[in-house]
């Protein structure tokens, strides 16, 4: 029992410190808003593309894993759609419900969290989920967030922002190299070698500058918490219902998958929504852009506590 405690504080005391020194730098003002808008462009276009790079490179393809990307692309999808009927039933005002029902931030948070808890290595797990849902994003989310601000949508220009995401890129590359079974062959040479142990040492920034960033936009104000709280528990009952079907019916019947992989799926549908969500939001809309903000604060919070709670009930249950 006291090793299970010990592997427990181990693993998340990190998370909620560096949180915490985020947070704090926020309070000293360590770092200027621009700065830590800086580590983001670092971490989504060189770090995190790095370990996802490495991920895909060494996980054991299997034709049955098709099923996860299209199971969790069709998830996304209908949590679209019920996003309206959760807007009526609630009464909610805002008109972007929908897209705060759907989609989940995975660049920013959910390969960190896992990672954090279940090791860098098994990060690929998590990048399984993953994979799909960033089908649904390049292709559904943004083009309807695009016909909804601005009344258009330009495929040509969908298809470019995808070929050029660097996590997209990376994804590819993994599974290229892994399919070519080109790692042994690659390391034999200095310079590939090379290459790859420094984008093993970008790999390890990922974790605790994304962390700090989280700590650094944790901005909770009282008043969203009655606003925010119906919202949230309907989103996390319905989601969670899909998780149980998902994980009941799909990766233990049909498939006997790795149990890393339901970990990986639970903790990527507590996510929040996307953070890109306010960028598409106009400045004149201040209403629509206070609540979605809010949203995206409270439901941070609450997706660290209910990440803390699972893997407490999975490492004791081990």
């Amino acid at each position: 029992m006291n090793s299970v405690v010990t592997e427990i504080v181990v693993k998340l005391s990190p998370v909620f410190i560096l949180i915490g020194l985020g947070a704090w730098t926020r309070k000293l003002k360590l770092f200027s808003p621009e700065t830590i808008d800086g580590f983001k462009k670092l971490i989504i276009n060189i770090s995190l593309p790095a370990i996802l790079f490495f991920s895909f490179l060494d996980i054991d393809l299997r034709v049955s894993y098709l099923v996860i990307v299209g199971v969790v692309f069709a998830v996304c999808w209908l949590l679209y759609g019920l996003g309206f009927l959760i807007k009526k039933l609630l009464r909610i005002q805002s008109s972007y419900v929908p897209f705060l029902t759907t989609g989940f931030e995975f660049g920013m948070m959910g390969a960190v969290l896992f990672g954090a808890a279940f090791g860098l290595e098994n990060i690929k797990f998590i990048g399984l989920i993953a994979l799909g849902h960033e089908f649904f994003i390049w292709f559904v989310y943004v083009t309807l967030l695009k016909i909804k601000t601005e009344g258009r949508s330009n495929l040509p220009e969908t298809l470019k922002n995808f070929a050029v995401s660097p996590v997209i890129i990376a994804i590819m590359l993994g599974l290229l190299c892994n399919v070519l079974s080109l790692k042994s062959f690659l390391e034999q040479f200095i310079v590939s070698k090379a290459v790859f142990h420094s984008l093993e040492y970008l790999a390890g920034l990922t974790v605790p500058l994304i962390l700090i960033i989280i700590g650094f936009n944790l901005k909770f104000e009282s008043g969203l918490f009655k606003k925010g709280v119906p919202f949230i528990l309907a989103r996390i009952a319905v989601i969670l219902f899909f998780v149980f079907l998902i994980d009941v019916f799909i990766f233990k019947t049909l498939f006997s998958f790795d149990p890393l992989l339901a970990a990986a799926l639970f903790v990527f549908f507590i996510l929040p929504p996307p953070f890109i969500l306010p960028l598409f939001i106009k400045k004149e809309d201040g209403k629509e852009l206070a609540y979605v903000n809010g949203i995206l604060v409270l439901y941070t919070i609450v997706s660290i506590i209910m990440y803390s709670l699972y893997f407490i009930v999975y490492t004791a249950g081990r």
